[in-house]
């Protein structure tokens, strides 16, 4: 899936047991998801390759910024910064001049034995380095929800 570099929308979710989990709010740049018990957690979003549309010469596949996230349940909360290997299996490597690592829009979110049982919240802290790219942010930091 891509996504239209001007919508301003990164369509992101998250893919729990094969069900889609949709933020249920967004917090300056983290999207908070209330999701139920799960070890393997999908980050998704929509996806675009800068230089097949003649923003620039990077030709990686691009979906989301993350700078971390983190996993709260009854136990506390456990935060992953960008630059760890927990966020390495649909991820380039981390950037760590621009504190950011990108996904190519399919992430595995290693969530250890944090999730098994019970619910859990987790959050998304986004980031993005590209002025252009970041048009799609604007509908969040602008206090936009898509379908709230």
């Amino acid at each position: 899936m891509t996504w239209n570099h001007l919508d301003g929308d990164p369509d992101l979710h998250l893919l729990v047991d094969g069900q889609s989990v949709h933020p249920s709010s967004v917090e300056a740049d983290t999207y908070v998801f209330e999701t139920k018990a799960s070890v393997k957690i999908a980050l998704v979003s929509k996806s675009v390759v800068p230089g097949e549309i003649g923003m620039c010469r990077d030709h990686r596949r691009l979906g989301i910024a993350i700078r971390s996230y983190w996993i709260e349940d009854e136990g506390g909360r456990h935060v992953v910064a960008f630059h760890s290997a927990a966020l390495t299996l649909g991820s380039h490597a981390a950037e760590s001049a621009s504190g950011i690592r990108w996904t190519d829009g399919l992430a595995m979110l290693a969530t250890g034995d944090r999730t098994r049982r019970g619910h859990a919240k987790l959050g998304i802290e986004v980031g993005c380095e590209h002025a252009t790219l970041s048009l799609r942010y604007k509908a969040v930091t602008m206090g936009i929800n898509k379908g709230k």
